[in-house]
């Protein structure tokens, strides 16, 4: 029952912040264009802007938990194997 609350929730929030950005990028119809080391991209308004950093903030986000998940999966793995080898080694001595 509280699970499917939380999802209820979770869904009810996730709907609300797509509800604020679609408000935000109707409101905000202000172009800018960027210039990066020379380079000028083209006129885009100003949300979608942020909206194309937003996703490659949470993607670079992503993806680095993932590489320190698999680090630690890696860890456990082989501190794993080591515990099996010295319970092998413990057992034998006796």
């Amino acid at each position: 029952m509280l699970t499917s609350a939380k999802r209820v929730l979770f869904a009810g929030c996730l709907l609300l912040a797509g509800a604020a950005v679609l408000l935000f990028m109707l409101e905000n119809p202000q172009r800018i264009h960027l210039v990066f080391l020379g380079a000028a991209s083209a006129e885009l308004p100003v949300a979608a802007l942020m909206m194309v950093s937003f996703i490659l903030g949470l993607l670079t986000c992503l993806l680095f938990s993932l590489w320190v998940l698999g680090r630690w999966r890696m860890r456990v793995a082989q501190l794993r194997r080591e515990l099996v080898v010295l319970t092998r080694q413990s057992g034998q001595e006796r």
